[in-house]
């Protein structure tokens, strides 16, 4: 809608920023950045992979399409790569349309406390990091101390928290009167971030305790062995 309305008031900075901002804020720093362990790790028809690869596609597919008037060149180039669609050139295409999705105001307000709760995350992870607790974020973790609002938060998502936050081990704690005197203190509560126990596995990358339980995977986890074995074995 931005992009759209933008494009008719011939407002071409606003269209620059607003495609710049989503594929540097949205895709890069967040979502690209936890669906890869999906993409990466799990098999190919796995449900999550699936899912994540159409949005991927609906998102390249928009993109391109919303660049394609000020970036001819670009957004062509990129659309004779596309195996998926009939047209030969992006300006023979029209500009995707808007949807309307249920509950989507409440799906917004959610995302951009997460958001919020992940921006503490990052900020605990990064002075762990100064300190030399840690190195990568991959390698760490957290034991969350949240106030009311985000233990809410935290409660009524169904993802892998985990995953999102890109942590080896996460556990949520008591209440913020409980947490450790070493705890960091936010907005949204305390953090305690520490190095995970175990090894890590040469495929995912994540610590874990039980790398060495599978005779025949002994350097994976039980996740990448298990998926191993199962669809990749020759």
């Amino acid at each position: 809608e931005k992009v759209k309305k933008a494009y008719e008031e011939y407002d071409f900075a606003v269209i620059y920023h607003a495609v710049h901002n989503f594929c540097a804020i949205e895709l890069s720093s967040f979502y690209m950045d936890f669906a890869k362990d999906v993409v990466y790790i799990e098999h190919a028809d796995h449900k999550d992979r699936r899912s994540m690869q159409t949005v991927f596609y609906e998102t390249l597919l928009a993109l391109v399409k919303l660049i394609a008037p000020i970036l001819p060149h670009t957004a062509d180039e990129m659309w004779s790569h596309f195996t998926f669609v009939s047209e030969k050139s992006v300006q023979l295409t029209d500009m995707p349309e808007t949807r309307d999705i249920p509950n989507a105001k409440e799906t917004e307000a959610k995302f951009d406390s997460f958001m919020k709760l992940r921006d503490d995350v990052l900020k605990a992870l990064e002075t762990a990091r100064n300190e030399k607790i840690i190195g990568k974020s991959s390698v760490a973790s957290l034991t969350l101390y949240p106030n009311e609002e985000a233990k809410a938060l935290l409660s009524s998502i169904k993802e892998d928290v985990k995953q999102l936050f890109i942590v080896s081990e996460l556990a949520i704690g008591g209440t913020e009167a409980e947490a450790p005197e070493d705890a960091q203190t936010f907005e949204t509560g305390k953090i305690v971030v520490a190095q995970a126990e175990g090894e890590t596995c040469e495929r995912c990358r994540m610590v874990s305790k039980e790398i060495g339980q599978d005779a025949d995977h002994p350097e994976l986890c039980p996740r990448c062995a298990g998926i191993v074995k199962t669809y990749y074995q020759i």
